[in-house]
């Protein structure tokens, strides 16, 4: 007896299942669609589908949106789900990644109706695509961590394991390359057992990741090993002709890598919408013939590449490509648009969150001869906290003896040499990290954005670095949340007299005041919505004008903003421009709390007792070093600006008696005598005779006090 049509369907479809889309697809092939009922036919066309787009083929679009239609009237949920998962998947084909954003959100919420957490992960997994070509990656690497959890829950081994692979790939995109490759060493083992595709997806990261580590050799060995998994699918054997191609181009073998790219292109120009490859491919070739000082076919493989790019809002390859119009500028010796592509460039990668590549183009602005000392120093050092922090030894050394040659040469000294000397106090070694970067991107021109804690010491550092800047000028402070709307352009721009009612005499605004030196915009996170669009315009023209004249007049002021408020929750609730965010972000510096700097305790303790006493009056000593670490065991809501308050207070109640003030720092930071005597053990290492002294009691007390509440030595 013949099988009916739905059986038949449904045998096709399970072939699917098994990975067996060819034979799946010639079957397909020999059914007419047209002969078949509505939902038989609906059923053909997300079978058929699906067939072809794990072949790489998208020609699928009008057999997706009869089924959409079809679905969208009767009451299968979960087919009507599926429909929308391969309409989005198939959008992706064409680069159409907003509407398949869209699609797949609804694909995405009809299987939650379902309760069909399989495909919950499927659709998870496809919207981190969606949202990695975006610039999304944030989302991309939630949605994959969702994705690979549900994979978890419900025992899908397999599918677990292809989201670490996803992850891992996620984590390399942004460059974090050393996450990236410690999630791959955790499934080596058990990827190896795997299917023929799921090795594929391993070795092609694995490989790429430790080429850009450093490891050449190794990385060509693992992508080599992706050649025969790739037979099959045409996508797949175009991208391993890109990784092969990208990871020649590191090597410094431009010609291999030239006819290992052209390959790719040539198999992604068969298949239309390959977008993402054709794209990245280009951009590849064009960097490629940079290395063969072909400057001509640099620029218009780039010029291919971006339009691909901006057609599909794939923004770190728009980003790349200018960096290819800023090395070709380069050759040409025109030093503004050379600046201008590297910082547009530079930009994009900031605002996507492209660590790797953000850090590359920054070493390469900075060795085009055309920036400023100042700017230099700054993308290198930069540059270079990143590549060690990734331990990327190729570009690591190189950087190292440039900054090594810098500081021997004292290129750029501190403008404030003449000044009081700044300090900033640092022990701990995360706030050592902290000042040298301050003091290695004082002397660009750079904007800097200061984050953290109330009271954690932005203001401070905003001082130092402006102390340790290339430029003699003013140290000018504004407090955001302190001009009136009525009064912004005024206070920032200055005004003639007569401009206004009340007008009466001429007056310099806030960023003609700090000309030469900097502006430092304090808790920029409550500047108004006015104040923000005014400072926007001046930073990006570096001309004022003031109110009552028609002339405006250049400014030269380095920017320092600072916020104790998540400015990036201000932007998704449409209260802080990211735009303006981009723009004062370029060198962002997090100050943590002194709880997560307890080290910095002691040291600033001796800083401000110096402070408080008249020069020479004390010493640092035994005392000293004790009462800091008394004042190390408190906590700090108000950190630096509350621990300064305090050692004041104690310096003033005690008479300058250091015995006397760490009394009162013991007794004003316990509440009982239980209390006092664990934080007393706990600062002198159990040492029973030494808290006997510090407390004011017998060592026999001590240690019958410690019998009573039952402390234990630990």
């Amino acid at each position: 007896m013949d099988k009916t049509i739905s059986q038949k369907l449904k045998e096709l479809d399970e072939l699917i299942a098994q990975k067996n889309f060819t034979e799946a697809l010639r079957q397909l092939m020999q059914i007419k669609p047209e002969n078949l009922d509505t939902f038989d036919r609906a059923f053909y066309y997300v079978v058929y589908s699906e067939a072809k787009l794990w072949l790489g083929e998208s020609n699928v679009g009008d057999e997706l949106d009869q089924a959409i239609q079809i679905y969208k009237s009767g009451r299968d949920n979960e087919l009507f789900a599926r429909a929308k998962y391969l309409h989005g998947w198939y959008l992706t084909f064409q680069g159409k990644y907003m509407e398949a954003r869209e699609t797949l959100m609804e694909s995405y919420l009809n299987y939650r109706r379902c309760d069909n957490l399989r495909a919950v992960a499927r659709v998870l997994n496809r919207l981190a695509y969606v949202h990695h070509h975006c610039g999304a990656l944030k989302d991309a690497i939630r949605n994959l961590e969702q994705a690979t959890e549900i994979n978890r829950q419900i025992g899908r081994r397999h599918n677990y394991l292809i989201g670490v692979h996803n992850l891992a790939i996620a984590h390399f995109r942004v460059g974090s390359l050393r996450n990236s490759l410690a999630q791959l060493r955790a499934v080596e083992e058990e990827t190896k057992s795997m299917i023929d595709y799921t090795q594929y997806s391993f070795y092609l990261i694995y490989g790429m990741v430790t080429a850009l580590l450093g490891d050449i050799k190794k990385g060509l060995e693992l992508i080599n090993i992706t050649q025969d998994f790739s037979q099959e699918y045409p996508r797949n054997r175009a991208i391993y002709y890109e990784y092969l191609g990208w990871i020649h181009n590191l090597d410094g073998r431009f010609e291999q890598a030239v006819k290992s790219l052209k390959s790719g292109l040539d198999i992604a120009r068969r298949f239309s919408g390959e977008a993402y490859t054709f794209s990245q491919t280009n951009r590849l070739l064009a960097e490629t013939y940079l290395g063969l000082n072909d400057f001509k076919e640099a620029q218009v493989t780039a010029e291919e590449a971006l339009a691909l790019a901006e057609e599909h809002h794939e923004q770190m390859e728009i980003a790349a490509c200018y960096r290819v119009f800023a090395q070709v500028e380069q050759n040409r010796g025109n030093r503004k648009k050379t600046l201008d592509w590297f910082k547009k460039a530079m930009n994009i990668f900031a605002a996507n969150h492209y660590q790797y590549e953000l850090a590359v183009t920054r070493y390469l602005a900075a060795n085009s001869d055309f920036c400023e000392p100042g700017e230099r120093i700054a993308w290198l050092y930069l540059a270079y906290e990143y590549f060690k922090g990734e331990n990327i030894q190729p570009y690591m050394e190189p950087i190292s003896r440039q900054l090594a040659a810098i500081s021997r040469a004292g290129a750029v000294k501190p403008a404030g040499e003449d000044k009081d000397k700044i300090t900033f106090v640092a022990a701990e070694k995360k706030t050592k990290d902290i000042v040298a970067l301050a003091r290695n991107v004082a002397p660009s021109r750079m904007t800097v954005l200061l984050t953290g804690e109330s009271g954690s010491g932005k203001d401070h550092l905003a001082r130092y670095i402006h102390y340790h800047a290339a430029c003699p000028g003013p140290f000018v402070i504004v407090n955001c949340a302190a001009i009136p709307g009525s009064m912004i352009e005024a206070e920032l721009f200055g005004h003639r007299k007569g401009a206004f009612t009340g007008a009466d005499h001429d007056r310099v605004g806030l960023f003609e005041e700090a000309d030469g030196g900097t502006l430092f915009l304090n808790e920029i996170g409550d500047a108004s919505a006015d104040f923000q669009a005014k400072l926007l315009e001046v930073i990006e023209s570096k001309n004022i004008r003031r109110l009552g004249e028609n002339t405006s007049k250049a400014v030269d002021v380095r920017v320092i903003a600072a916020s104790n408020q998540n400015l990036d929750k201000l932007i998704a609730d449409g209260r802080f421009r990211p735009d303006l965010f981009h723009r004062l972000n370029e060198i962002a510096i997090h100050l943590p709390g002194l709880k997560d700097r307890p080290d910095d305790i002691p040291a600033l303790t001796d800083y401000f007792l110096k402070q408080a006493a008249s020069p020479g009056r004390i010493k640092s000593s035994a005392e000293i070093e004790r009462l800091g670490k008394i004042m190390a065991h408190y906590d700090w809501p108000g950190n630096v600006r509350q621990l300064r308050t305090e050692i004041n207070r104690l310096w003033f109640t005690s008479g300058g008696d250091l015995a006397r003030m760490i009394e009162l720092a013991l007794e004003a930071g316990s509440k009982n005598e239980h209390e006092r005597l664990k934080m007393v053990l706990r600062w002198t290492d159990w040492n029973r005779r030494e808290t006997a002294r510090l407390i004011g009691v017998s060592e026999g007390t001590v240690r019958n006090r410690i019998k009573k509440y039952g402390l234990i030595e630990k």
